[in-house]
């Protein structure tokens, strides 16, 4: 037999192709060859593009280019009918022309006919190997599709009403998830109407043939002949009439429904791609949700944390606000800290603040917590009257100020770390306390002509261990917060400036915003080290009188919650050298502007030029209570109203004389500086021999002022 007009639709040898004169091999070459054997392999752009938009169904990349992908590959496969016209008839296939609708069709293939001449014919085999190529194709394209479009719509449709729902939908990183996934359904709607007219008009096809073939059967004698053997009997016993109406009755309407499942095949593909679009759509857009709404959760819950412990948040600051700020920062005697979450901080009034860097700050507070650690676990101390304590940390010169009695490493104002250090692991601290209970406390102490931190142990020898939390109030001229210190017995009210513009390695990075900001001055004169060994030792309880410190809260390091700052504040009238013989006081007699006189207050007379330099003197501090109704006293005393007093003459004469002493050590009048009045006031004090406690410079009804106005009475 002769293998070349074999011809009943079964290939003598795997992967010969009958081209409608005989079985042959193919020939892989392009698809613009118009040799009839030729063999087109289509280009096929991958579904992994990204998608830019969604067009009539169809998914477009940034390019404006359809995203088509292809099953497996062409149908029909590479091989299996010609690319171009046979010469002798029969089926081919032909590359869809670039302007194709629907567009997702663009590199397929349609299948042809050409009627053939003579005695060629269709082979019947032929036709239901490339239905069922098709079938495969179809079904292996429905394998892709992960579940039904309607349950993915309407999975996406929950997850943009979660965005409704979580009200997360004025953020742009969901408003624009929203807006991509809302895109991909419209476009999985569009592809999922095509899939379903494709599948009617594929069926419609497909039926339209079989009843074709239905009608042939009979008409060209095949009724009792099984379809296996069609291809034998049209090849014996058929003549070239009933060839042609085998070939348009039957080999037409194949075609067409080959087409309709290209089209079927097509859509299939798409829908695939852009239900795998919709699919991580819809997972980003409840990603982002989630992510959104933990982020204002926590942002809530900081917020409520952040107002029970009296943080305020940074400001947006103006150029006004900063210039008043900076000014505010450098202010004589002022003492300021920054916002610096994990790091230790020391203050030196009106010369800045030294941030410690990371790897010293892990030093330092190691330091601090072996000693509060070790003060902690000792249970009683044996001597009358002292307490035990240790010194942690010290503060070295890295150059002896020229010009001026503050040396430098001497004159340290206030230190400030985390609380816990000094807890030890004993004690808890939560924002709503107003005060704590700590087993050690901090003070700024000199020995040898040196500053330390000293640690004493609470409990013992009078030393309370109850330390204030204080909160911020936030100065809306300046957007500085500001913490005061009440007045106590011998010691006035201190005032701390708190710059709340994060600094240190945890503040958030620059991300090219320019708004102002202030900035809060650098103190570089020092060197922190922390001592050689822990040495517990004795404090007398005497040296403890100037023990001040408090604690305040501030944003932590992780920006996720808030963390208890201990501040130690020096004794504030500084360094002294001497304790007043009538007064009980400390001062420094080399401070306090000039030696000590021996003045009486008794012989004094009120006139109108004493009068006028009380008000001058007093007028440089702020405002107070006492000092008006003092002042109302002594213009009555002038104008005969009232008798002066022994309290009258020394109120007078006091106010006087500390003006000349302030004048002596060069501060202007009306100018006020923390660091002089102490010594100025001790020394005026020694000069009339006055014990304020037995001989008090206010009456009774002064006094009373002032209470009541501090108490906001």
């Amino acid at each position: 037999m002769n293998e070349k007009n074999y011809n009943n639709g079964i290939p003598p040898q795997p992967g010969l192709i009958w081209d409608g004169g005989g079985w042959g091999w193919p020939t892989s070459l392009d698809s613009h060859s118009t040799d009839d054997t030729m063999i087109l392999f289509p280009s096929i752009n991958s579904s992994a593009n990204s998608i830019a938009y969604y067009k009539d169904g169809v998914a477009y990349n940034t390019a404006g280019e359809a995203i088509i992908t292809i099953t497996n590959g062409p149908t029909p496969p590479t091989g299996t009918i010609p690319s171009s016209p046979p010469s002798g008839g029969g089926l081919f296939v032909s590359m869809l022309p670039s302007n194709v609708a629907p567009v997702y069709l663009k590199n397929r293939l349609q299948v042809d006919y050409i009627p053939g001449k003579g005695p060629k014919f269709t082979p019947y085999n032929q036709l239901i190997q490339l239905q069922k190529i098709f079938d495969d194709q179809i079904s292996a394209a429905r394998a892709h599709i992960i579940e039904p479009a309607a349950q993915i719509i309407e999975r996406a449709f929950a997850s943009l009403q979660r965005a409704t729902d979580t009200q997360t939908g004025d953020d742009s990183r969901v408003s624009s998830a929203g807006a991509s996934l809302d895109a991909a359904v419209k476009g999985l709607q569009d592809a999922n109407n095509e899939v379903l007219v494709s599948e009617v008009n594929a069926i419609h096809r497909h039926d339209a043939a079989e009843k074709a073939l239905k009608e042939v059967i009979p008409i060209l004698g095949l009724t009792n002949v099984s379809p296996n053997e069609y291809d034998f009997v049209l090849t014996r016993i058929l003549d070239s009439v009933s060839r042609s109406y085998w070939e348009e009755k039957s080999v037409k309407p194949r075609v067409e429904e080959y087409n309709a499942k290209q089209r079927l095949l097509a859509a299939l593909d798409n829908i695939a791609v852009i239900i795998d679009d919709v699919v991580s759509k819809s997972n980003t857009l409840t990603t982002v949700v989630n992510q959104v709404k933990n982020e204002r959760e926590a942002s809530a819950k900081l917020a409520a944390l952040m107002a029970a412990a009296g943080v305020n948040p940074t400001p947006v600051y103006t150029q006004e606000m900063v210039k008043s700020a900076q000014a505010s920062l450098v202010a004589a005697g002022g003492m300021v800290l920054n916002r610096a979450p994990g790091m230790l901080q020391l203050t030196v009034a009106a010369e800045g603040v030294l941030t410690t860097a990371s790897e010293l700050a892990g030093t330092v507070a190691g330091a601090l917590w072996r000693g509060a650690a070790e003060l902690s676990r000792i249970a009683t101390v044996s001597t009358l009257g002292a307490t035990v304590g240790t010194l942690v940390i010290g503060f070295w010169p890295k150059e002896v100020g020229l010009g001026s009695d503050q040396i430098l490493g001497r004159d340290m104002d206030l230190f400030a770390a985390q609380a816990l250090l000094f807890a030890a692991g004993k004690v808890s601290m939560t924002p709503e306390m107003a005060s704590v209970n700590l087993p050690v406390r901090g003070l700024l102490v000199t020995e040898d002509g040196r500053q330390y931190v000293a640690l004493v142990k609470t409990g013992i020898a009078g030393v309370s261990a109850n330390v204030p939390v204080l909160k911020a109030v936030r100065d809306e001229k300046t957007g500085l917060d500001k913490i005061t210190l009440p007045a106590v017995a011998g010691t006035p009210s201190r005032t701390i400036l708190i710059n709340p513009v994060p600094v240190g390695p945890t503040a958030p990075a620059n991300t090219g915003n320019s708004s102002p900001a202030p900035v809060t001055p650098v103190h570089t004169g020092t060197t922190i080290k922390q001592a050689d060994s822990i040495v517990t030792t004795t404090f007398p309880a005497e040296d403890l009188k100037g023990l001040r410190d408090f604690i305040y809260w501030q944003p932590s390091a992780e920006e996720t919650g808030v963390e208890a700052i201990y501040v130690m504040l020096s004794n504030p009238y500084g360094n002294s050298n001497s304790k007043g013989k009538y007064s009980g006081r400390d001062y420094h007699t080399e401070k306090a502007g000039g030696p000590i006189q021996d003045l009486d207050w008794k012989t004094a007379k009120v006139d109108r030029a004493g009068v006028d330099k009380v008000k001058l003197h007093t007028g440089r501090f702020e405002e107070s209570a006492d000092n008006k109704v003092m002042i109302d006293r002594l213009e009555k005393i002038l104008k005969g109203e009232l008798t002066a007093t022994d309290i009258d003459k020394r109120f007078y004469t006091h106010e006087i004389r500390e003006l000349e002493r302030y004048r002596a050590l060069g501060v202007p009048d009306g100018i006020t500086d923390d660091s002089v009045w102490n010594n100025a006031h001790t020394a005026t004090l020694e000069d009339y021999k006055i014990n304020e406690k037995s001989q008090p410079l206010y009456t009774p009804e002064a006094e009373e002022a002032y209470r009541k106005a501090e108490e906001g009475m």
